[in-house]
């Protein structure tokens, strides 16, 4: 008998995780739809002024101006690529993670993610630097994934960073190791 009130307790606890992941399943789908409808705007509108930007016969000094504009356009149509992605996560959360392994060229992927996120920290006047070697190296890995745990350390140095401090970013092999570490240091 007490065997199986033990088997019944566990039975019961499976059961209200299941439930409980259901429910979080359920409203991560919600929140996620509500969201996707202005990003997809935003993506949208974006696309149209990249569009219509391109199309622009400008002289050389406003040519730099264009140039910067659709950078920024550029920028901001691969953040909401990326939350597009985060969303779509949200929305598989009681599914196992997948990742999406392709080669990827990983010091082109740090810079990206630096370039994206060097706005904010000169609004801090805080310097992002960059080490890295000469050479790019290809890699078999989820980029979306480098990119989002990228950001985030990105954005937690930036928080704990006083204006006229550095933060640097280091894409380091340490000899007789097989792994590539992204290195983030601030103050």
């Amino acid at each position: 008998l007490t065997v199986a009130l033990d088997q019944l307790q566990v039975l019961n606890k499976k059961n209200v995780d299941t439930e409980r992941l259901a429910a979080i399943g359920q409203l991560s789908s919600v929140i996620a739809h509500e969201i996707r409808n202005p990003l997809g705007l935003i993506d949208l509108y974006a696309k149209l002024t990249e569009d219509h930007l391109g199309k622009l016969d400008l002289g050389p000094e406003q040519g730099e101006k264009k140039d910067l504009l659709l950078k920024n356009l550029s920028l901001i149509r691969q953040a909401t690529g990326s939350l597009e992605t985060i969303l779509s996560e949200l929305t598989n959360y009681s599914r196992p993670l997948q990742l999406n392994a392709l080669p990827t060229d990983i010091h082109q992927l740090v810079h990206d993610v630096c370039d994206f996120y060097q706005p904010s920290y000169q609004e801090k006047d805080v310097k992002l630097r960059i080490f890295e070697s000469e050479e790019s190296e290809t890699l078999l890995l989820d980029g979306d994934k480098i990119r989002q745990a990228l950001i985030n350390l990105l954005k937690n140095a930036l928080e704990a960073s006083e204006p006229g401090s550095q933060v640097s970013v280091r894409i380091v092999h340490r000899s007789n190791d097989p792994h590539l570490y992204i290195k983030v240091s601030d103050q």
